[in-house]
C-alpha cells in the first residue's frame, strides 16, 4: 500500500520505446497481472519475454518495476542494464527509472547521478530537489531553469521560492524534503520557516500554505508542529475555515483525547463536507495506529477502502471486509496478496 507513489511515477511517464519484437500482448498481461498484485504471475510472464528478448525496453521496465515493489533494486538495476539500445528516447527514460529505484532504496547520490544522465523533465525536478536538500540552491537553480513541459509550472514555484531571502530559499529545501518522502526532517524545517517567509512568495496564498502543513505534520503523527503553524499569526480561525477546525479535533484525539476529537468532528456535520469528514476519521484512526493508540471508536460510519484501510491498521479485519470496495485490497485483507 505505501508504494502506491512510485507506482504512479513509473506509470505517469507512459510507454518507453520497443525492441524490433512485438511482445506488446504478453507485457500488457503482466502489466494487468502486476497491477493486480500479482507478482508471482506478473514474473512469469514477463521472465518468458525477457528471456527471448532480453533487451525488450518495456519488459524490463515491467520487471525493474516489479522487483523494486518487492525491495529487490540491485536486480531492478541488472534488469535495466540489460538493455542496449541506440535510442536516445529510451536511454532516457531508462536513466530516469533508474534514478527512481535508487530514490526508493533511499541512495540519493545515485539518484541524482542517474537522473542527470536523463532529458526527461521530472529527473531535472528530481536532481534539483536532491540539490535542495543538500543546500546546494545554485545547483537546484541551474537544473530547474531547464524544465519544461507539465513540470514547468513546479519548476517556477521553487525558482520563485529560491529567488528570494534565506527564508524563503529554506521554504524551498522543505517542500523538496516533502517530495524526496524525508517527512519528520520536512516538518521540522517548515515549523522553523513557514512564519517567516515572505508572503509574496508563495503568491499571498500563506493561509493555504499553512494548512497544508498543518494537515501533513497531523499526517506524520506531529500535532505539536501541526498546532504551531494553525496558531500562526494570520492564520484563518476554525470559525472562519472548516478546514482548520478538523485539524484541530484531529490533533486533539491524536493528542490522547480520542472522545473529545470525534466530539469536535461530529459538530461539524453539516459544516465541513461530509466527504472531508469521512477521510479525517479515517486518517486519524491510522494515524493513531501508528503511534500504538486506539482510534477504533472513530470507525462508525466509515466506508470504501479508505475506510476498509483504517479498520485494516486498527487491527479490526472483520469491519474492514465489512467496508471494502475493491477487489484488491478485498484480496489483501484475505491474504491473498
Amino acid at each position: 500500500m505505501a508504494l502506491g507513489w512510485l507506482m504512479s511515477s513509473w506509470l505517469f511517464f507512459g510507454g518507453i520505446g520497443c525492441s524490433g519484437t512485438d511482445n506488446s500482448a504478453e507485457i500488457m498481461e503482466a502489466e494487468k497481472a502486476l497491477a493486480g498484485n500479482d507478482f508471482a504471475n506478473a514474473e512469469t510472464k514477463l521472465a518468458a519475454v525477457l528471456q527471448a528478448t532480453p533487451q525488450d525496453p518495456k519488459a524490463a521496465t515491467a520487471m525493474a518495476h516489479l522487483h523494486t515493489l518487492k525491495g529487490e533494486y540491485d536486480q531492478a538495476l541488472a534488469v535495466l542494464d540489460a538493455v542496449q539500445t541506440e535510442d536516445a528516447t529510451v536511454q532516457s527514460q531508462i536513466a530516469l527509472r533508474k534514478a527512481l529505484i535508487a530514490l526508493q532504496n533511499k541512495d540519493f547520490s545515485k539518484a541524482k547521478e542517474k537522473a542527470l544522465t536523463s532529458n526527461e523533465d521530472f529527473a531535472k525536478i528530481l536532481a534539483a530537489e536532491i540539490s535542495l536538500m543538500d543546500g546546494e540552491y545554485e545547483e537546484a537553480v541551474e537544473y530547474l531553469e531547464k524544465v519544461g513541459g507539465s513540470h514547468k509550472n513546479l519548476a517556477k514555484k521553487y525558482l520563485k521560492l529560491l529567488d528570494g531571502d534565506e527564508w524563503s530559499q529554506a521554504y524551498a529545501e522543505a517542500q523538496a524534503l516533502w517530495a524526496l518522502r524525508d517527512f519528520d526532517l520536512a516538518i521540522q524545517s517548515v515549523a522553523g520557516t513557514l512564519e517567516f517567509v515572505n508572503k509574496s512568495a508563495v503568491d499571498n496564498q500563506f493561509n493555504e500554505h499553512v494548512v497544508l502543513w498543518a494537515s501533513r505534520a497531523v499526517g506524520v503523527a506531529n500535532p505539536s508542529v501541526a498546532e504551531q503553524l494553525l496558531s500562526m499569526k494570520g492564520v484563518s480561525s476554525a470559525k472562519d475555515d472548516w478546514r482548520v477546525a478538523v485539524l484541530q479535533a484531529m490533533i486533539t484525539a491524536i493528542n490522547g483525547d480520542v472522545a473529545g476529537g470525534k466530539s469536535q468532528l461530529e459538530a461539524l456535520e453539516g459544516v465541513a463536507p461530509a466527504q472531508a469528514l469521512h477521510d479525517a476519521k479515517a486518517t486519524t484512526v491510522v494515524v493513531l495506529s501508528s503511534i500504538g493508540k486506539d482510534g477504533s471508536s472513530l470507525l462508525g460510519g466509515l466506508r470504501g477502502t479508505s475506510g476498509a484501510y483504517a479498520a485494516y491498521k486498527a487491527n479490526d479485519k472483520s469491519r474492514a471486509l465489512d467496508m471494502v470496495d475493491s477487489d484488491i485490497f478485498e484480496q489483501f485483507l484475505e491474504g491473498g496478496l
